[in-house]
């Protein structure tokens, strides 16, 4: 019903600036018209409410995960095709790779011809975005938001994901988005790490475990 009003919260206390909440919107053909920002020392009243279901982190069912794919990829051309996504996270505040470089130099030299995207969020649009992981072969990076586009990715695709020692049974929810998509997932334990500590990997080994999964 594209004459109902959408209430939507912005969280304008989160660290970084929203600007993706519009271009989802946008996406979903929403008019900025419909949008109402929520404001919390305002009381809202309607004849009639839509609420989504609560969402636990990582535990989207297939159907929700088909419904995203239904509703954003069909108006997004694939990018990039065949690349390999490098998530960076030298900008967050924490799980940030340090020898990051390093990393990005042993994938480069594993891959030969195959094209390495350095991907920072922040640097892409909403669309950009989309487009980049829906052409994928693989997927590498640290635990963190930034691998949530892999629900973009294409059945085909590899991920694996580098999780903190402290991560390793706690937060696998890009893993079970994966498996739930039929999309092959695979992790690598850090050496040393906090839950939310910044961390060092063995550049060699994320590489060569890259490759394997590449079939390179």
């Amino acid at each position: 019903d594209k004459t109902l009003r959408v209430l939507v919260a912005y969280d304008d206390q989160a660290v970084t600036k929203n600007t993706w909440t519009d271009e989802y919107l946008r996406l979903l053909e929403v008019d900025a018209s419909r949008v109402v920002r929520y404001d919390s020392s305002k009381i809202y009243a309607a004849e009639r409410i839509l609420l989504p279901g609560p969402v636990e982190s990582g535990n989207l069912t297939a159907e929700r995960l088909a419904a995203i794919r239904r509703c954003l990829l069909p108006s997004v051309k694939p990018s990039h095709p065949g690349c390999l996504i490098a998530v960076n996270r030298t900008r967050a505040t924490c799980r940030r790779v340090t020898n990051w470089p390093e990393v990005l130099d042993a994938l480069r030299r594993v891959c030969g011809e195959r094209e390495v995207i350095d991907f920072d969020a922040d640097q892409f649009t909403v669309v950009e975005q989309i487009a980049l992981f829906a052409g994928a072969a693989g997927v590498v990076g640290p635990h963190g938001a930034g691998l949530a586009n892999t629900v973009y990715c294409p059945r085909s695709a590899r991920v694996l994901e580098v999780l903190p020692r402290d991560h390793r049974r706690r937060q696998l929810c890009f893993q079970k988005i994966a498996q739930t998509l039929g999309i092959r997932h695979r992790y690598l334990i850090a050496d040393e790490s906090g839950l939310e500590d910044d961390f060092q990997v063995d550049a060699r080994r994320v590489a060569s475990c890259t490759a394997r999964a590449l079939g390179q």
